[in-house]
């Protein structure tokens, strides 16, 4: 609990994770990779998190499961299978940060 209470952001700020929404942590992870990013990456990467957050963007960052983001990636990749895997790599990469913060204890993807 300890460790989930840290979730320390890259700017120094911190928010307790039992309160930190998916889109509280997609936002802070975007602004801490955006600078590393090409032009195209960059515009890929918002538009996925865009599409993430409108599904998942209220969702309590701890609570996300395999389940039904699995249920939603393939719903994705019916309408266009190219979206589909980045949207499952820019997910991963956003929870793989909660986990390194300490918002999530495992990366359901």
């Amino acid at each position: 609990l300890a460790k989930r209470e840290a979730f320390l952001v890259a700017n120094g700020r911190s928010a307790p994770a039992r309160t930190a929404s998916f889109r509280e942590l997609a936002e802070l992870w975007l602004t801490e990779v955006e600078n590393t990013l090409r032009p195209a990456t960059k515009r890929s990467y918002r538009a996925a998190v865009n599409e993430i957050i409108e599904t998942f963007g209220q969702s309590n960052v701890g609570d996300l499961r395999l389940p039904e983001i699995h249920a939603w990636l393939t719903r994705k990749a019916k309408e266009k299978a190219r979206t589909a895997g980045i949207l499952k790599s820019v997910f991963s990469l956003i929870l793989q940060f909660g986990v390194l913060r300490g918002a999530c204890h495992t990366n359901p993807l």
